[in-house]
């Protein structure tokens, strides 16, 4: 029969029913066992018609009908512990057959369990063949067992939301990600047609003022290609469809080649820019050469566009059994509590800023992206007003 107290489907939640033994529940059995000096201790589980042995030491038993169960009698009243001495000389266990048959149950002790809304789901007990009695100590032992016992299914009610907040954050993950790879692709396809009109159009007569509108619009569609193209880059390297081949670079080489692209843009905003390559760095570093020149890139074009006079430099370095590549500026520099929220994808360090360095805030996330794939990390070390130094580590090539 099934017991009017017991809500139906509030165990499913707790994924708790028919599942393996557990390490912690039989430790609480094994110390109501002893505690209270019985040969049976048990925790239990009701599930509508039936009462399920999470944990139960003393005897062969997975579950019995609810009607025949002492721990059902105790879910009924659902308040203080249920304390049965001699079940023969109680009417409720009459023609019982757990105490007239196998296993001649005729003591029980048991202490409900409850969620954290109060609401009895099981109980944790302890039983003996023959009849005793149970003293108040005894009593209260049983009932802050049944309070810990609470606690751990209180605890695997959060192992479970969190696993699901987990799961339903890494679908969403997935999904933004190819959203914005699908809808990258397919902007780029008429981007294009936009950027082969406009070189057409440039090619036609056109008075001063149309050319300069032509010019402006070369220029907003190619900013804008740019982005379409860092985003697709962004969600592959987020879905892990980027290709990564990893083989020995040579530093002294693939800096001199970094060089020759930098150069000119630092040097048009009046800037120095600088680079050494130490000679203690004498053997290759294991990377992706054009993965890692498109981070170095980055880099000095992000510490190009921070820093309005001074220099950008570019130092590598041998620091230990690793290669250290440091790109360091003298910019505006990033206050210390910005400083990894900047590695975000489309963060900055200030709203304002966004005006006086307009961008989309990919950059150093797409960098952190390639240097994990490599690796690698990004470290940052930065004083606000005096400049910033981003750097990272590579192995050395076998």
């Amino acid at each position: 029969m099934a017991n009017p107290h017991v809500q139906p489907g509030i165990l499913d939640t707790y994924k708790i029913l028919d599942t393996e033994r557990e390490q912690a529940f039989d430790d609480l059995s094994d110390i109501a066992r002893k505690l209270i000096g019985t040969p049976i201790a048990g925790v239990t589980f009701q599930d509508k018609e039936r009462v399920w042995f999470k944990s139960l030491l003393g005897l062969e038993l997975v579950e019995i009908p609810a009607e025949n169960s002492f721990c059902a009698k105790l879910l009924m009243a659902c308040t203080e512990p249920l304390v049965i001495e001699d079940a023969h000389l109680d009417s409720r266990f009459e023609g019982n057959p757990t105490v007239y048959g196998p296993p001649f149950i005729r003591s029980y002790l048991g202490a409900a369990l409850c969620t954290p809304d109060g609401v009895a789901v099981g109980a944790i007990c302890v039983m003996d063949n023959k009849p005793r009695s149970f003293g108040p100590r005894e009593i209260e032992g049983m009932k802050q067992l049944a309070l810990q016992a609470s606690v751990l299914l209180g605890v695997r009610r959060s192992e479970i939301e969190l696993a699901e907040a987990r799961r339903a954050s890494e679908a969403a993950s997935i999904a933004k990600n190819t959203f914005l790879g699908n809808m990258s692709h397919e902007l780029r396809t008429p981007m294009n047609g936009v950027l082969g009109l406009i070189e057409l159009l440039k090619n036609t007569p056109l008075t001063d003022a149309q050319w300069h509108f032509v010019e402006g619009i070369d220029v907003s569609a190619t900013n804008l290609m740019r982005v379409l193209t860092d985003v697709l880059e962004y969600s592959d390297l987020l879905a892990d469809r980027a290709e990564m081949i990893l083989q020995p670079i040579d530093a002294h080489e693939l800096v001199g080649q970094v060089d020759k692209l930098s150069k000119a843009p630092v040097t048009q905003k009046g800037l120095r820019y600088a680079s050494n390559v130490s000679h203690t760095v004498d053997r290759p570093v294991l990377a992706d050469r054009l993965r890692l020149k498109q981070v170095l890139l980055q880099l000095i074009q992000n510490a190009t566009k921070f820093t309005l006079e001074g220099s950008v430099e570019v130092q590598v370095k041998q620091v230990g059994e690793k290669v250290r590549f440091q790109v360091r500026d003298t910019g505006i520099g990033i206050p210390d509590h910005m400083q990894k929220s900047i590695l975000s994808p489309f963060s900055q360090v200030h709203d304002e800023l966004k005006r006086i360095y307009p961008g989309k805030g990919l950059g150093l996330s797409t960098v952190c992206e390639l240097l994990r794939l490599m690796n690698s990390e990004l470290h940052i070390e930065s004083v606000e007003a005096r400049g910033s130094t981003f750097w990272f580590e590579l192995a050395v090539a076998a």
